[in-house]
């Protein structure tokens, strides 16, 4: 044990009595210029309790680890399991090779947690599969002639419906604003685009065709926005 340890057990000893904990875990480390103190007890029914930073135990911690690093530049921190009703104090170091280890885990979790979300998020939309139908789709027609379906705001703003000079247009939105180049299909009447319409669902227009699950779902056409479209029309 060396002169710091005694001090440091103490003050640990003090913080975990205070909230009538018997055992705690704390986790100390220094990097990038940060430093990271998590104290946590559990009491003699397994209640946890987290324990904040103090200031003289984050000091007496610091000079400990720097004491440590005059040893071995490969220490980045210390772990200290402590059990009162034996007075254990357990000090293991953390070294930077922990913590490279430790971010590799941590991204590969988080990675293979976003691909989780995403293939969840393809599945819900996959059984959106209920069409529109003929009457909803005559609804929009009738409010195009009002308005124009479309997010306004900047950059990408999904998909929506629009018309000009007698043909309809289903394409992307840019900043609020159409762009007739720019659009995934073309109506030439009226007819042809209730028809397509009202076959189409919340899957069918949910770009799942897309290779880049970013346009999955994204701001797509969906019966929700159809319908708060067309209610625009007057009564």
């Amino acid at each position: 044990m060396t002169s710091l340890q005694s001090p440091i057990n103490t003050e640990i000893r003090l913080q975990l009595e205070k909230f009538h904990c018997t055992r705690g875990h704390l986790r100390y480390q220094t990097r990038d210029s940060a430093t990271l103190l998590n104290f946590n007890g559990w009491r003699t029914d397994n209640q946890p309790v987290l324990i904040w930073q103090t200031p003289i135990l984050g000091k007496m911690l610091d000079r400990y680890l720097q004491e440590q690093q005059q040893g071995s530049h490969s220490i980045a921190g210390i772990v200290i399991e402590i059990d009162l009703s034996s007075s254990t104090f357990d000090y293991q170091p953390i070294t930077t090779w922990d913590l490279q280890k430790e971010t590799h885990v941590t991204e590969k979790a988080n990675k293979e947690d976003a691909e989780r979300k995403i293939q969840t998020n393809r599945e819900t939309l996959q059984q959106r599969t209920l069409t529109y139908g003929v009457a909803l789709a005559e609804k929009v027609v009738a409010a195009l002639r009002l308005s124009q379906l479309a997010y306004g705001h900047r950059d990408y703003c999904g998909t929506g419906l629009w018309s000009k000079d007698g043909i309809y247009y289903y394409g992307e939105v840019s900043d609020g604003y159409f762009d007739n180049n720019s659009s995934l299909r073309q109506f030439d009447d009226q007819k042809t685009f209730v028809a397509w319409l009202a076959v189409q669902s919340d899957a069918s227009l949910a770009r799942l065709e897309e290779k880049d699950p970013w346009y999955w779902g994204n701001q797509t056409i969906t019966r929700q926005r159809l319908e708060e479209f067309a209610a625009l029309i007057p009564k």
